[in-house]
């Protein structure tokens, strides 16, 4: 999303309603590719990959390490113009420590299909091998995309002599096993039609929130996204700091997402965060930004747009 200008704030919420079916690492990549010292590190690495991980290749290849993006939980630096749905986020095992590991197998005769059988069948898969050799695979299915670890045969796109048996054995949070069925589900389409959360309108504010801050809005104007031109106006008038406060809110938690919480979304709060670089926004996870306060309102300004 980037916020652009039109005269109008009336539409703007809605143009968020695909956010509806992000997952928790996807809102992670959300808010980390909005943080300019992420940006500016992604724009000045040169990666050392076999492949493009940008384009359409089936397996990619880390020739190194890549340090600079292990700092922000990442294996490598994906395209920060672009959501998860459509560029190639790896999340570092030490960042996002309860991804599904998948261990393929030859199949016995007629053994039947599991279901991430079928989603690596069915699915579209990148295949990214990093610094230390291990494999990583990225499943994009319906509207949906999950990162698993993988070990064991060698590893071909919608191979079928192929059996993918489920590790979770380094995952202790409970509910873990049925949260990695669901979400193979989920690839394949069953999940049935995503409804909003209070986690998700609460990330989804605070993304709206950040974004209008960035464009220059007040907290005015921002409220004026979220309410009717009406009620802000009675809310402004009427003495109240309760609706102000309200946005700051909204803006503080997309501050401290954007400048290093997404962590904690990667890993249900229990992340081992990696080391900071001096580049890296040390000292900025509890809301606080380097940049200045909100300005004052400005005129025509602004629409959400992927």
């Amino acid at each position: 999303m980037q916020i652009r200008h039109i005269k109008s704030f009336s539409d703007i919420l809605q143009r968020y309603d695909d956010t509806i079916g992000l997952s928790t690492s996807d809102w992670a990549w959300e808010f980390l590719r909005r943080n300019d010292r992420f940006q500016s590190n992604a724009r000045s690495d040169t990666p050392a990959i076999s492949g493009d991980l940008t384009g359409e290749a089936q397996h990619v290849r880390l020739a190194r390490r890549n340090r600079l993006a292990e700092t922000w939980g990442l294996l490598t630096f994906p395209d920060i113009n672009l959501p998860a749905s459509r560029t190639n986020v790896f999340w570092s095992d030490r960042a996002c420590p309860g991804k599904v590991a998948l261990f393929g197998r030859e199949r016995a005769t007629d053994e039947p299909d599991g279901l991430f059988d079928l989603a690596v069948q069915q699915c579209k898969v990148t295949h990214l091998t990093d610094g230390a050799g291990q494999a990583h695979l990225l499943l994009r299915g319906s509207g949906c995309v999950l990162q698993v670890r993988y070990r064991g045969l060698s590893f071909r796109s919608g191979a079928t002599d192929t059996k993918f048996d489920v590790s979770l054995s380094s995952v202790h949070r409970p509910g873990a096993e049925a949260r990695a069925f669901a979400q193979a589900r989920r690839l394949l389409g069953e999940a049935g039609t995503p409804v909003w959360t209070r986690r998700h309108v609460l990330f989804r504010n605070a993304l709206v929130a950040l974004e209008a801050h960035e464009s220059g809005l007040c907290y005015r104007q921002t409220a004026m996204i979220f309410y009717n031109e009406a009620r802000v106006t009675q809310a402004w008038n009427s003495g109240s700091t309760a609706m102000k406060s309200e946005m700051a809110r909204r803006l503080a938690k997309g501050r401290q997402l954007r400048d290093g919480g997404y962590f904690e979304l990667l890993s249900y709060g229990s992340a081992r965060r990696p080391g900071l670089s001096p580049t890296h926004p040390a000292g900025h996870v509890d809301g606080s930004s380097a940049r200045g306060p909100l300005p004052h309102a400005r005129s025509d300004r602004v629409a959400a747009t992927e």
